[in-house]
């Protein structure tokens, strides 16, 4: 297995090498709220990366004995502002969502470990306030 903080090492460098107009590709924790706004609205547009852990595939158990696939999962926050509208906030993380989704959707992370192939398995809307819009895409990969 892939230790999950060199795929977000590796996939936070591809994202900004690769994601036009992204501004910050960092770690951030689960959570959205006005505490965090003031913090947040520099480093718009932003894609914060979170590792959401390990599962068995149906039917397989999680044990240091088990030999069945496991299924891990990587949360990006997709975060961008706009003073004018929330519009035009909306439209930025659609372009970066799309971009995401082209890049990402059947593509490969590569580490210095390996690689891991990924699939989309959900956007969706996280936040908003301030002027700021935030979405959730959600990846997965398949480790043995």
């Amino acid at each position: 297995m892939i230790g999950p903080a060199k795929i977000e090492d590796a996939w936070k460098v591809d994202a900004k090498a690769n994601i036009t107009g992204l501004k910050t590709a960092a770690t951030h924790e689960a959570s959205f709220d006005v505490k965090t706004l003031a913090a947040l609205m520099p480093l718009t547009p932003f894609i914060l990366f979170r590792w959401g852990g390990i599962s068995p595939e149906p039917g397989e158990r999680m044990s240091d004995e088990a030999s069945g696939v496991k299924k891990s999962r990587f949360f990006l926050s997709i975060g961008a502002t706009s003073l004018l509208s929330k519009t035009a906030a909306q439209r930025g993380c659609y372009d970066i969502i799309d971009a995401v989704i082209d890049r990402y959707d059947g593509g490969t992370i590569t580490t210095t470990d390996g690689s891991v192939d990924l699939a989309l398995e959900s956007v969706n809307f996280v936040f908003s306030d301030g002027g700021l819009i935030v979405y959730g895409v959600e990846f997965c990969y398949y480790d043995n």
